[in-house]
């Protein structure tokens, strides 16, 4: 997300996207920042709640 946010953010700058509500297509695990920083541009972030139960062991320690 924030490689995607980042260029959102300098096409931003030079026209507001703001009304053109982009939305960021499965934002499974954003953090706090990334939602931050979709707000502040008006962006959403289609977070699918479910992929933390199914994915979510991924990221606890010894799980690879």
């Amino acid at each position: 997300m924030d490689v995607l946010l980042d260029a959102y953010d300098f096409v931003n700058r030079m026209k507001p996207i703001r009304e053109l509500r982009h939305c960021i297509t499965h934002a499974n695990f954003p953090s706090q920042r990334n939602l931050e920083r979709c707000q502040a541009l008006g962006v959403v972030a289609d977070v699918q709640p479910a992929w933390l139960y199914k994915d979510g062991a991924t990221f606890a320690p010894g799980a690879r």
